[in-house]
């Protein structure tokens, strides 16, 4: 858990790779990487400021790479526009799983196909807009990339997941709220057929160490 500001992740990027690469780089295939916001914003469907109701779904922004890669628009596009900064509102483009789009009541998309999160309740006139401009699906759920959990897809309880591109995530909501805090993850995607009995012990060192080392530059991770 970091603060959202680009600045902070940047460090905290180069921070996490250079350590897995070089305790795990003799394996590593791949590398991919995804950030969320707090779920703490609840999402509104009136551009009205005032306080949302009890039973208002909890709007989670994140960006995972390559996602496009791996999706299937089911209607709509991908997001293009770039971040419009208001003095109190923040709007950009974004997707969001078409199942968890009917859940929510939302059946096909139109021009005004806008969402609110309120980032602060204490300051009700301070919203993000989203111009939800794409429903998506993902490709194939069993695909390595997924790592067993496509989540992002369908309204988890009152959670509902929204997609922004990685730029758009920190040059839009990381450059209006730098000091609001996300979770970042990274996801080592390793070939194992490089393993032989005698690499088995160094190899299990080598990503005990690894949780280690980022501990050690980056507190309270694991």
């Amino acid at each position: 858990d970091r603060p959202l500001g680009p600045a902070d992740y940047e460090k905290l990027r180069d921070d996490v790779e250079e350590l897995g690469q070089a305790r795990l780089g003799f394996m590593m295939k791949d590398i991919q990487r995804f950030g969320l916001s707090q779920p703490s914003m609840p999402m509104v469907f009136s551009s009205v400021p005032g306080p949302p109701p009890s039973s208002s779904p909890i709007g989670r922004l994140f960006f995972l790479t390559e996602f496009e890669s791996h999706t299937r628009l089911v209607e709509g596009r991908w997001p293009e526009a770039a971040p419009v900064f208001q003095e109190k509102v923040l709007v950009m483009e974004a997707v969001m799983g078409a199942r968890a789009a009917f859940s929510m009541g939302l059946k096909k998309l139109s021009e005004d196909n806008q969402i609110h999160l309120l980032p602060f309740l204490t300051e009700l006139e301070e919203r993000i807009t989203l111009n939800i401009v794409g429903l998506v699906e993902p490709i194939d759920t069993r695909e390595e990339y997924w790592m067993h959990h496509p989540a992002y897809f369908d309204a988890q309880g009152r959670m509902v997941f929204i997609y922004l591109p990685e730029d758009t995530f920190f040059g839009g909501l990381g450059k209006k709220y730098p000091s609001l805090v996300g979770t970042f993850g990274w996801y080592f995607y390793l070939d194992t057929g490089v393993l032989t009995a005698d690499l088995a012990v160094p190899t299990k060192d080598a990503i005990l160490s690894l949780e280690k080392d980022i501990n050690k530059r980056v507190p309270r991770s694991f």
